[in-house]
């Protein structure tokens, strides 16, 4: 008596992440997300509109910054009072805060402090809050 096995099919088409991107174009299969082809894809579904704001986004620099809360408050309260956006206040402060400190008006190495990350030779002492009862009466014009 012979035991009779099962037979299992064998898959003939190659598993999709080994195929070209050229090739997966070509076969009409969705590029993947990060290939030439998709964001060529991605790009004719778009509207014009929609390309413009694409490539103003582009050509913006951005950058992100952990800061204090009382400090964003600041900032927020200072934009609520002059109508403006408030990386625009962060700006003109960054922008007046370094020239400070190119002319010599400031001087960070009193707050610098050993760090314990070997990533970074020192670390700035945390600045204190500026009191609220301050940024108030600032943007209140008192």
């Amino acid at each position: 008596m012979s035991v009779r096995k099962e037979r299992q099919a064998i898959s003939i088409e190659p598993p999709v992440e080994d195929l070209d991107p050229a090739v997966e174009n070509a076969l009409g299969t969705p590029a993947k997300r990060g290939s030439i082809y998709g964001r060529i894809a991605r790009v004719k579904e778009m509207t014009p509109a929609q390309r413009r704001k694409a490539e103003k986004d582009r050509a913006r620099t951005k950058e992100t910054y952990d800061l204090p809360a009382w400090l964003i408050e600041a900032v927020e309260q200072i934009a609520r009072k002059y109508g403006v956006p408030k990386s625009n206040v962060a700006a003109h402060l960054l922008t007046a805060g370094l020239r400070d400190v190119l002319e010599g008006k400031i001087n960070l190495g009193w707050v610098r402090k050993i760090s314990r990350s070997p990533r970074y030779e020192g670390l700035l002492e945390n600045p204190e809050a500026i009191d609220k009862s301050e940024i108030s009466r600032f943007c209140s014009g008192k």
